[in-house]
This record gives C-alpha cells, sequence and structure tokens, in this order.
C-alpha cells in the first residue's frame, strides 16, 4: 500500500506498476472525464493519512491486530502515521 498526499493524478499509476494492493491519495475532481483542479478530497497528510488507513482497514474487512504496519516517511506530515506503525522510518533511518 502507498499513502501519499501526492495527488490521484498519478500516484494510482504509480501502484499499479508497482503491483500494490492500495493507493490513498489526495484525490482530484473529475467531470465529463476531465480533472477540473478541484480536490475531491481533503490532503492525504498528517491526521488524514491515519484516518484514511483506518477506514480503508475497517472497508477491507481487515482486523486491526491482523496488520502489521510497516511506515516510512520523508515530511513532517507522515510523522502520525510513523506514530501508528510497529515500525517505522523517517529520511532513512530508524524512527523514533
Amino acid at each position: 500500500m502507498l499513502v501519499s498526499a501526492a495527488t490521484s493524478l498519478y500516484m494510482h499509476l504509480v501502484g499499479r506498476s508497482l503491483g500494490l494492493n492500495a493507493v490513498l491519495c489526495t484525490e482530484m475532481e473529475v467531470a465529463d472525464r476531465r480533472y477540473t483542479g478541484k480536490m475531491a478530497t481533503a490532503n492525504c497528510h498528517g491526521e488524514d493519512k491515519v484516518l484514511r488507513l483506518q477506514a480503508w482497514m475497517n472497508a477491507s474487512a481487515t482486523e486491526a491486530k491482523a496488520v502489521e504496519l510497516h511506515a516510512y516517511g520523508d515530511t513532517p506530515g507522515d510523522l502520525p502515521m510513523l506514530r501508528q506503525a510497529s515500525a517505522a522510518w523517517y529520511l532513512g533511518k530508524r524512527w523514533p
């Protein structure tokens, strides 16, 4: 799974090319098969990453106890998700 504040303009393509099960990102609004330039969701940043991950697990009928979260981050917006992880890395180093 990939969780990113980057937009859906390209993140779903990246996820598919990597063979990932899911991509959670900032979704952009589409009308008449065209991007409008507006966000369809809140920016997938900070606490929103945690909320989206929890919602995905609930929707996937995945028990939280059965999931071992390993998280990698490189911006302060990743810290809330890193705090939820069993194992976390920040800027290439084990965190905290």
